[in-house]
């Protein structure tokens, strides 16, 4: 995905006078990031032995993957990094997708870019003298898929 690109990034209000603080998240978890370990370690840097890392707000840009072979209705997960490229880190989950697809793309029409969310990655390096085992992890902070269309911009 080009970094360049023009992401709306949709987060939780902390403001109870906003207009979309009735709207309601969902945490949801990204699946398959054992395929992305280079994208994570990209993001998060190299981590040593026993060194854990958590980035509590990162930038995740949700792209829709029509062509997809495996999934018509696939929406990647691309965390946007230090230096403002956006890595691919998974997906969501095919039952977690499903009812985001026709949201996303009503979004992207209405902004005219991408849509993002919050994000929330983590990574840890466990193991022994002899082996060691990276293990990653990412969730995303997203509005309900019906609730999200009725959000109204607020400059």
């Amino acid at each position: 995905m080009a970094s360049d690109a023009e992401v709306t990034v949709y987060e939780e209000p902390e403001d109870e006078g906003d207009p979309n603080a009735e709207i309601v998240f969902d945490c949801l978890y990204v699946v398959g990031e054992s395929h992305y370990h280079e994208a994570f370690q990209k993001i998060l840097g190299r981590l040593e032995k026993g060194e854990s890392l958590e980035i509590e707000d990162a930038v995740a840009v949700l792209v829709r993957e029509p062509r997809n072979k495996f999934d018509s209705n696939a929406i990647a997960v691309h965390i946007v990094d230090g230096e403002g490229n956006a890595r691919k880190v998974g997906y969501l989950a095919e039952d977690d997708a499903d009812p985001y697809v026709e949201t996303i793309k009503t979004l992207e029409r209405r902004i005219k870019g991408k849509v993002g969310c919050v994000a929330h990655i983590y990574g840890e390096r466990t193991g022994g003298l002899l082996s060691s085992k990276e293990i990653y992890s990412a969730e995303l902070d997203l509005p309900d898929a019906e609730e999200w269309l009725s959000w109204k911009k607020v400059d």
